[in-house]
Parts: C-alpha cells; structure tokens; sequence
C-alpha cells in the first residue's frame, strides 16, 4: 500500500520481504541460504538504528495526540 511505496521513494528500490529473497535466490540456483536479522539492531556498518518511518509518540507531544484523536 502506502507505506509500501514511501518507503520504497525513500530506499530509491523496492523492499521485498525474507521470503520474497528466498524464493528469488531459490529460483536463481541457490540452495542454502543464512539469514540474520539487522534491522532493529545497530551494527558496525550502522552504529545507530534509523527508521523510515517516526514513532507517532515521537513526533507529536502528548496535547498534539489528544487533539488529533
């Protein structure tokens, strides 16, 4: 949907999920395939963990979040 899309204007490519990579890499010849998990840790590569999208508790105070509900 939405989000999709943003985030794909905002990464300049199309994400794909796990599976989505599997069954590419399957398809391509690839038998075994290890997989971790980065995106919600900060790493050497990525000493802070930045997301797409902010919290909504981060990006509004709390009169701010009141009004809009």
């Amino acid at each position: 949907g939405e989000r999709r899309r943003v985030l794909s204007e905002h990464l300049g490519a199309h994400p794909l999920m796990v599976v989505e990579w599997k069954r590419l890499l399957r398809e391509a010849g690839v038998e075994e395939v290890h997989v971790e998990d980065w995106s919600d840790e900060e790493t050497s590569f990525r000493p802070t963990v930045a997301r797409p999208f902010p919290d909504f508790a981060e990006t509004f105070s709390l009169g701010e979040r009141i009004s809009i509900l």
